[in-house]
């Protein structure tokens, strides 16, 4: 199976009891989702590479330019680093908080 396709959860819709296990599915997954996150933000070194992800993302700035193609570009990888930021607010907003003083300064 392709990597980049998610695998459908509910062969049928109309069935509630499929419906209701892909609910529980998802639940899991985003709860490991957020576990790993979690572990990456109990270290140092997990701290510093997501503020990296996060600045080159451009999460801090402004996307536009007055060129519309590098402002669509600049504009992709802050939506990606915002997701980041949400997942990292989600799983433990108080590393956020740790994150921004361990880099307080460091421009």
């Amino acid at each position: 199976m392709n990597k980049d396709k998610k695998e459908a959860l509910v062969g049928n819709a109309a069935d509630e009891k499929q419906v209701k296990g892909a609910g529980q599915k998802e639940k899991i997954n985003r709860i490991s989702e957020l576990n790993d996150i979690c572990f990456i933000l109990d270290k140092l070194e997990g701290r510093r590479f997501l503020w990296r992800l996060l600045g080159v993302s451009g999460v801090y700035n402004i996307s536009f330019t007055g060129e519309n193609n590098l402002t669509n570009f600049n504009e992709g990888k802050r939506c990606v680093g915002n997701q980041l930021l949400g997942d990292i607010m989600e799983a433990n907003p108080d590393a956020y908080l740790q994150m921004i003083n361990e880099n307080r300064g460091s421009k």
